[in-house]
């Protein structure tokens, strides 16, 4: 049985993985996320993520991967926020505000839902003023070209499972986040593959029953079935904290999820992990956020953090 599930199971990635981008984009729309996902209220409750890093008011904020959307953005600056960069690729599958093209009216549209907020302090050109987006690929010779000050605040949402070479890419993070700045970062591990069966609930099935299904496979294997429209890394949590402590970051916090049931996970993904991490629960998180701090001395500072279980993600 499992031999039979695994035949469908890489059969469906090739598939997938033969489909155009506009193809895809098709049926996103058709099968995939419900409309609540493209709402200013999980736009919300992104930004609220990033506040656990701690108050952004009068920050300079690097929000890396916001997919060619400014709502977190124009959330920010109306949290408090001196300043926010977008960094973000321009490609067929990033989201585009087909409701709102004009940018001013855009904002205007999303601050009159937070008017407390806003009100008697910025006008719509001012919060405009404040965003600067910067189109490119997330890649370590794009971010250590960013013309931006050193920023308090770095900030991504899904985004660094999908990208290759992170430890490149942390390095850079270092040049980019002054001393004493914090960065926040929320990491799905799921398997991507299975995100688009999200809008039906006899569909969803076979996203819930998927979760880390993408980790049973070797490294050779699964680099030929991994998509290169949503590619997936495979980088476990145990590598991030590697990847905080040795680029300069003290890391403060984790949250975690973890999925229903048990999942293979392949030696060739568990080898690049310190061994007592193997057969421990961080091996099984699907989902985790974390924060960190930029320290001159990581050694004398990281004493410790917290490690906080969500409820179900």
């Amino acid at each position: 049985m499992t031999a039979y599930k695994n035949v469908l199971d890489m059969t469906y990635r090739i598939l997938r993985k033969s489909l155009s981008p506009k193809v895809y984009v098709l049926l996103q729309k058709v099968f995939g996320r419900r409309k609540y996902y493209y709402s200013p209220f999980l736009y919300m409750q992104i930004v609220n993520r990033y506040l656990k890093a701690g108050p952004i008011d009068c920050k300079v904020i690097l929000e890396v991967g916001p997919g060619n959307d400014i709502t977190t953005a124009i959330l920010m600056i109306l949290e408090g926020a001196r300043e926010v960069f977008l960094a973000d690729e321009v490609n067929e599958l990033t989201t585009h505000r087909r409701e709102f093209p004009n940018r001013l009216q855009y904002i205007e549209s999303i601050s009159q839902s937070y008017k407390e907020s806003c009100e008697g302090k910025l006008s719509i050109t001012e919060i405009s003023s404040r965003i600067h987006m910067i189109p490119h690929h997330v890649s370590c010779e794009f971010l250590y070209q960013l013309n931006i000050p050193k920023v308090d605040c770095l900030f991504s949402n899904h985004v660094l499972e999908h990208v290759e070479d992170l430890d490149d890419v942390f390095s850079a993070f270092k040049t980019l986040v002054k001393p004493g700045g914090i960065m926040f970062h929320s990491v799905d591990l799921s398997d991507h593959a299975y995100h688009v069966f999200t809008r039906y609930p006899r569909l969803r099935i076979l996203n819930e029953n998927n979760v880390l299904s993408h980790l049973k496979y070797s490294d050779g294997t699964f680099k030929m079935l991994n998509d290169k429209k949503l590619p997936m890394n495979r980088v476990l949590l145990p590598q991030y904290i590697d990847l905080c402590t040795s680029h300069g970051f003290a890391i403060r916090d984790i949250w975690y999820c973890q999925p229903k049931k048990h999942y293979h996970v392949h030696p060739d993904i568990l080898g690049k992990t310190k061994q007592e991490f193997h057969d421990s629960f961080m091996s099984q998180i699907n989902y985790f956020e974390i924060s960190a701090k930029r320290e001159e001395d990581v050694a004398s500072s990281q004493m410790g953090w917290n490690l906080t279980k969500l409820g179900d993600c």
